[in-house]
């Protein structure tokens, strides 16, 4: 067994007397049966009347091992007779690189085969010092329980602030609810309110879509009217075409016609002065007088 197995072992020598001592037997027989003790080692252990004198032989005789399983069987041994908290403990229990000399008197004088006076005397020193060391790790645990009350009264002081967070976060909880109702109103006046202007909208639509047919109508229109418009405005100008070569027509038949009554009218006045004269020498004939008021008109 290594020293570190070893430390394990006498580091909780108190606790282990008081349990293994319970369930020896058992325990020897699976040590036995993994080849941890030999069978005569039950013989010995069993001359032995003094329960105290038989638990410093056992621990001898298992820290003494030189099985490479020795602990590891041990273990086995008392998980199989239900002291689990107990493995536990000694697999927390830290090595002692320092440790006493009374330990390594014993296991001297194991190894050497020393007289069983001489190893009872070193396994009583052990004993003490593991006492010692009880009372030691006794007086650990009072400290430990002392803080862990404290801790424990700093926890209840934390529980009662937690329950007044808890009760503020209720209250909160509560305006949160309220808030959230009051969303819930609104969000209903919303969606009411996005409907009916979802309705309006699609009736703008319909409008407008109504308005786009009109539009689109009234466009064909405008394009048949502009259409008929370049067809008028073609015949227009083929109109205005023609009278303006009529109108050159007319004004050269117009100055012709001028021409003609200019020499009508020049005709007509010598006529008129032929008449007027041969009135006159009508008058002569008929009255032997001459006007001297005779007058010649030689109007247009």
């Amino acid at each position: 067994m290594n020293e570190e197995d070893k430390s394990k072992i006498t580091e909780n020598l108190t606790v282990l007397r008081e349990s293994v001592m319970i369930s020896i037997h058992p325990i020897l027989h699976t040590l036995i049966e993994k080849g941890v003790f030999k069978f005569e080692f039950l013989a010995q252990f069993d001359q032995i009347s003094d329960r105290h004198n038989q638990f410093s032989k056992f621990i001898s005789f298992l820290t003494s091992s030189g099985h490479k399983l020795a602990y590891s069987t041990f273990k086995t041994a008392l998980k199989a007779e239900g002291f689990h908290n107990l493995v536990e403990t000694m697999e927390r229990t830290e090595p002692d690189p320092n440790r006493t000399i009374h330990s390594e008197q014993v296991e001297s004088a194991t190894a050497a085969g020393a007289p069983g006076g001489e190893l009872l005397g070193a396994m009583k020193e052990m004993f003490a010092d593991a006492e010692r060391k009880h009372e030691e790790r006794m007086k650990r645990i009072v400290e430990d329980v002392s803080h862990i009350r404290k801790k424990q009264t700093e926890a209840e002081l934390l529980r009662q602030e937690d329950q007044k967070h808890l009760h503020e976060l209720h209250e909160l909880n509560k305006r949160t609810l309220g808030i959230l109702q009051q969303s819930s109103g609104e969000e209903k006046h919303l969606r009411e309110e996005f409907t009916r202007l979802q309705e309006i909208q699609k009736e703008m639509r319909q409008t407008d879509n109504d308005r786009l047919l009109r539009l689109r109508g009234k466009n064909f229109e405008i394009q048949e009217l502009n259409c008929m418009i370049k067809k008028t405005e073609k015949q227009l100008e083929e109109k205005i075409e023609e009278n303006s070569t009529l109108k050159k027509t007319i004004c050269d038949q117009y100055e012709k016609l001028q021409s003609i009554l200019e020499k009508q009218n020049q005709t007509l006045k010598v006529r008129t002065v032929n008449r007027q004269v041969n009135q006159a020498v009508e008058e002569y004939k008929r009255t032997g007088i001459i006007d001297l008021n005779f007058q010649i008109s030689l109007r247009d």
